[in-house]
Formats: structure tokens, C-alpha cells, sequence
């Protein structure tokens, strides 16, 4: 009796012509969407498909290097189909161990939160989920991946991209919020709705884009008790009421150049104020912004650069 042939080891992503290493596992999660046959004599009889959809789920290893590599989506893009089903995009999983497989068609389905600080890389999980080749028959041998044995090629890994820099945020010029210090790091997330387009004999076909949305939290150093509270707008002429927008006129900008990240018109959501013998007296900040239109166009809803 011979020892059971073990398969494991690490792999690169490659997708839409960028290479994702990873800092930790890659899981391709196979979650089928499925319906139950029953009958009230036997219960359940049977599980039968309505749609395949296989997700990639990863937290890439940090690399701040092409911002459209982690965003690819603009507000623009609401309402659009993610999915060119004439030309769809390839996701290979490239093994050390020598086995390419080639996802035929795939799409971005969750975008990367990220933790701006100087002891944390920067870029938290994201995913990348893949459907049936839109231009072959499900009955086809490869309508969905082809695996083949191919050494390991690419060039793209440079260490120095990955960068933990000193971050700072400025809120306008807000007292207090000029040049402010996070107690553990700025995190900057925009998360993304998503609409699944299914046929009836096809299963998944496409996904549409519903929504964009940014927000920003943190745990601010320096601003005092009364420029937090003045900040919040909870009164006085400039308060908040009912009904009114949290957003406001000023832009938070946390960065540590070159690498900035931007959310226009950004207003306090929520805040925590902690007394006791560990916490630092302010809590986490969340802030939200609003979308705007110039000229009957919509604005960017942020703005991110890496150089």
C-alpha cells in the first residue's frame, strides 16, 4: 500500500492583466444556488441547480501598485453589466507546484477594504468570482476552466510596493482635524452592490453593478473633547436636524505621499467617547459622504492614487 498523493502549496492570481499575490491562503469557494423538490408525503426528494458561481476569496499581500488592480469600479459604472459576454476576462490561478487553472470568465465581486497605518499592510480581502464561459455551451469541456501543468510564470512581484508609511488625516480645515493622528490606523473602504443576471437554462450569466458606496473610520489622536463635539454638529447654528444631509462641505484626506485617499464632502456618521483606565478618551470615528452633480454629471464619489 502506497502513501495517498498529497496536493498543496501557495499560487498567484492573475486577472484582467495584473498579478495578485497573496499574503495569506487563497479559497475558491464552489456555493451552487439550488431549490428543493418536495412533497408533503416524502419531504424533501431532491436538490436541483438554479446557478453555479465560483468566488476566489483573498487578502493580497499588501502592494500598493495599480489602484485599478483593487477599484475597477467608478460611480459611472452604476446600473452597468460587469460582464462583456462577446469578450469575457480569464482568471488563472497560477500554482508553484506547476498547475494553471483557467477560470474562463471572471469578474471583481468584492472590493478591498483599506487599513492605512504604519505597522499593517494595507490591503484587506477581496474577491473575484467567476461564471460559465458566456461564449460556449454548458456541455462544453471547458464552458467553465481549463487545468493544465505549466511551470509558475511571472515577473511582475516587487517588494517595495509594499509600503507601510506614516498616515495622516485632514478633514478641511476643521480644528483639530488638520494633519490628525490615528490611534491605530485609517480605514478606508468603498463596498459595492451587486445584482446577479440569471436565464432560466443558463444559470448566472452576468452581474450588474448597483451601487458604489466610501466610508472612512478611525480612532483620532489630538483633537480635543469640544473640537470632536463641535465637529459633530450635534447643535448651535451649524447643527444637524432631522431630515438634513451628514455630509458637509469638507474633503477627508488621509495620506502619507505619494499614496492618497480621498472622500469629498465627508461628515461624521457615528463616534464613541470612552472614559476608563485603558481606552484613549476618543473611539472610532465612522464618516459618510454624499454623491454630488456638477452640470447634470455625476462627481467622483472618491478619489485614490498610489503615485
Amino acid at each position: 500500500m502506497s502513501a495517498p498523493q498529497i496536493i498543496a502549496g501557495p499560487a498567484v492570481i492573475q486577472f484582467n492583466g495584473n498579478s495578485y499575490y497573496t499574503e495569506n491562503d487563497i479559497a475558491l469557494n464552489d456555493n451552487p444556488e439550488t431549490f428543493k423538490v418536495v412533497s408533503s408525503i416524502a419531504g424533501t426528494i431532491d436538490e436541483r441547480l438554479i446557478a453555479n458561481a465560483i468566488e476566489i476569496n483573498f487578502k493580497p499581500v499588501g502592494a500598493l501598485d495599480v489602484v485599478a488592480k483593487y477599484l475597477p469600479y467608478a460611480v459611472t459604472q452604476i446600473g452597468s453589466l460587469l460582464i462583456n459576454q462577446a469578450s469575457p476576462k480569464a482568471v488563472t490561478i497560477w500554482g508553484a507546484d506547476g498547475i494553471k487553472t483557467v477560470w474562463a470568465n471572471g469578474f471583481i465581486s468584492k472590493l478591498p477594504a483599506f487599513t492605512l497605518a504604519a505597522t499593517k499592510t494595507a490591503i484587506e480581502p477581496m474577491a473575484i468570482m467567476c461564471f460559465g464561459d458566456p461564449t460556449k455551451t454548458l456541455v462544453d469541456a471547458a464552458a467553465w476552466n481549463t487545468i493544465t501543468s505549466a511551470a509558475l510564470a511571472d515577473t511582475t512581484f516587487d517588494e517595495t510596493k509594499i509600503v507601510t508609511p506614516q498616515y495622516l488625516a485632514t478633514w478641511g480645515a476643521i480644528t483639530g482635524f488638520v494633519a490628525v493622528e490615528s490611534e491605530d490606523g485609517f480605514t478606508f473602504e468603498v463596498a459595492m452592490g451587486l445584482a446577479m443576471k440569471k436565464v432560466a437554462n443558463w444559470g448566472n450569466v452576468n452581474a450588474m453593478l448597483t451601487d458604489l458606496t466610501v466610508s472612512a473610520r478611525f480612532k483620532p489622536v489630538g483633537p480635543t473633547e469640544a473640537n470632536l463635539w463641535a465637529a459633530r454638529n450635534l447643535q448651535g447654528s451649524g447643527a444637524v436636524k432631522p431630515g438634513m444631509s451628514l455630509s458637509t462641505s469638507n474633503d477627508l484626506v488621509i495620506s502619507a505621499s505619494p499614496y492618497t485617499f480621498t472622500m469629498p464632502k465627508a461628515g461624521i456618521m457615528r463616534n464613541t467617547t470612552q472614559y476608563g483606565l485603558t481606552p484613549l478618551r476618543h473611539g472610532e470615528l465612522a464618516f459618510v459622504n454624499r454623491k454630488t452633480w456638477t452640470g447634470g454629471s455625476i462627481n467622483a464619489l472618491f478619489t485614490v492614487a498610489f503615485s
